[in-house]
Protein backbone atom coordinates (compact mmCIF):
# COMPACT_ATOMS: atom_id res chain seq x y z
CA UNK A 1 0.00 0.00 0.00
CA UNK A 2 1.10 3.68 -0.61
CA UNK A 3 2.62 5.83 1.81
CA UNK A 4 0.45 9.15 2.77
CA UNK A 5 3.39 11.52 2.35
CA UNK A 6 2.70 14.36 4.29
CA UNK A 7 5.61 16.64 2.56
CA UNK A 8 3.94 16.49 -0.35
CA UNK A 9 0.48 18.03 0.96
CA UNK A 10 2.00 20.44 3.33
CA UNK A 11 2.45 23.35 0.56
CA UNK A 12 -0.96 22.97 -0.13
CA UNK A 13 -1.99 23.18 3.11
CA UNK A 14 -0.03 26.39 4.47
CA UNK A 15 -2.05 28.98 2.69
CA UNK A 16 -5.73 26.94 3.35
CA UNK A 17 -4.40 27.55 7.05
CA UNK A 18 -3.82 31.21 6.17
CA UNK A 19 -6.62 31.85 4.99
CA UNK A 20 -8.97 30.30 7.49
CA UNK A 21 -7.08 31.74 10.63
CA UNK A 22 -8.59 35.31 9.06
CA UNK A 23 -11.51 34.16 8.94
CA UNK A 24 -11.48 32.61 12.71
CA UNK A 25 -9.69 35.51 14.40
CA UNK A 26 -12.30 37.73 16.51
CA UNK A 27 -12.70 41.47 15.96
CA UNK A 28 -12.18 41.09 12.39
CA UNK A 29 -14.44 40.79 9.28
CA UNK A 30 -14.28 38.77 7.18
CA UNK A 31 -12.99 40.62 3.32
CA UNK A 32 -15.87 41.17 1.02
CA UNK A 33 -14.91 40.72 -2.23
CA UNK A 34 -16.61 42.88 -4.75
CA UNK A 35 -15.58 44.44 -7.82
CA UNK A 36 -16.59 47.80 -6.35
CA UNK A 37 -13.38 48.83 -5.29
CA UNK A 38 -11.66 47.43 -8.54
CA UNK A 39 -14.12 49.94 -10.65
CA UNK A 40 -13.96 52.87 -8.21
CA UNK A 41 -10.21 52.65 -8.41
CA UNK A 42 -10.01 52.39 -12.11
CA UNK A 43 -12.42 55.32 -12.60
CA UNK A 44 -10.31 57.87 -9.93
CA UNK A 45 -7.29 56.09 -12.42
CA UNK A 46 -9.41 57.51 -15.36
CA UNK A 47 -10.33 60.64 -14.15
CA UNK A 48 -7.03 61.77 -12.72
CA UNK A 49 -5.27 60.91 -16.63
CA UNK A 50 -8.35 62.72 -17.99
CA UNK A 51 -7.58 65.81 -15.86
CA UNK A 52 -4.14 65.72 -17.20
CA UNK A 53 -5.06 65.80 -20.53
CA UNK A 54 -7.30 68.40 -20.04
CA UNK A 55 -4.46 70.26 -18.65
CA UNK A 56 -1.86 69.90 -21.14
CA UNK A 57 -4.96 71.26 -23.62
CA UNK A 58 -5.39 74.01 -21.98
CA UNK A 59 -1.72 74.77 -22.11
CA UNK A 60 -1.73 73.83 -25.82
CA UNK A 61 -4.63 76.41 -26.41
CA UNK A 62 -2.65 79.48 -24.09
CA UNK A 63 0.08 78.93 -25.87
CA UNK A 64 -1.26 78.59 -29.27
CA UNK A 65 -3.52 81.58 -28.33
CA UNK A 66 -0.54 83.55 -27.52
CA UNK A 67 1.14 83.08 -30.80
CA UNK A 68 -1.55 83.93 -32.92
CA UNK A 69 -1.93 87.18 -30.55
CA UNK A 70 1.74 87.78 -31.58
CA UNK A 71 1.43 87.26 -35.29
CA UNK A 72 -1.89 89.26 -35.49
CA UNK A 73 0.23 92.04 -33.90
CA UNK A 74 2.94 91.89 -36.14
CA UNK A 75 0.53 91.52 -39.37
CA UNK A 76 -1.49 94.68 -38.44
CA UNK A 77 2.25 96.57 -37.66
CA UNK A 78 3.07 95.82 -41.07
CA UNK A 79 -0.16 96.74 -43.02
CA UNK A 80 -0.36 100.06 -41.08
CA UNK A 81 3.25 100.82 -42.37
CA UNK A 82 2.23 99.41 -45.82
CA UNK A 83 -0.12 101.87 -46.15
CA UNK A 84 1.15 104.66 -44.39
CA UNK A 85 3.64 104.27 -46.88
CA UNK A 86 1.13 103.90 -49.68
CA UNK A 87 -0.59 107.19 -48.50
CA UNK A 88 2.00 109.40 -47.14
CA UNK A 89 5.02 109.05 -49.26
Amino acid sequence: MAKFNFKKILPLMIPLIIEVSRYLRPGITVPVKDKSHNQIATLENLLVRMERKVQENRMQVYKLKKLITVWLTINSVLLVAILVKLFFF
